[in-house]
């Protein structure tokens, strides 16, 4: 590592709150997957801080980018997307590609996961259906990313993330295949 780097304070809260919506995610999937095996207690744990992170995460960005922008807001969710607008600045102020991205992940892989969730605890027939569903949301996710920096570019190493995105979904092909 080079000299003078460090983590800054707003990216150490950022990671801990990541961290307690991965620990709260699989705390509750836990909780709702006891009596039953340990795919469905997996696939609770997962879905529950799936929909966590988009309800809260991308939710609260969604937000904040409809009510201002995220670059005038205040609080620890803020300071995360702030952060993360130091590599892309589009993330910072009201871009409608983002956003509309952003309310497509948020609302529909937010409620997919809570609606997985019902079916898996409810134990109802379309349960099967989750893990196609929460590898799609895996892929979805990719495709996401690859086209916002498509659209707009990243500031970062715009190539190494186009790279790696093309090596995910080329993989993800041959999940599917």
């Amino acid at each position: 590592m080079e000299a003078g780097w460090g983590l800054g304070a707003a990216a150490g809260r950022s990671l801990l709150l990541c961290a307690a919506l991965l620990a709260a995610g699989c705390a509750l999937g836990l909780r709702l997957g006891r009596g039953r095996g340990a795919a469905d207690r997996g696939a609770l744990a997962w879905l529950c801080y799936d929909a966590l992170v988009h309800l809260v995460l991308e939710g609260s960005f969604v937000y904040f980018s409809l009510v201002g922008n995220v670059a005038d807001s205040e609080g620890l969710i803020a300071s995360l997307w702030k952060e993360y607008g130091k590599a892309d600045a589009r993330w910072l102020y009201f871009d409608p590609t983002i956003v509309s991205l952003e309310i497509l992940t948020a609302v529909l892989d937010g409620f997919l996961a809570l609606f997985l969730i019902y079916a898996i605890v409810k134990e109802k027939y379309y349960r099967e259906a989750a893990p196609t569903c929460v590898l799609w949301a895996i892929g979805e996710h990719d495709t996401v990313l690859a086209a916002c920096a498509m659209v707009g570019g990243m500031e970062a190493d715009h190539g190494a993330f186009m790279k790696t995105m093309q090596v995910n979904y080329q993989q993800e092909l041959h999940v599917h295949n």
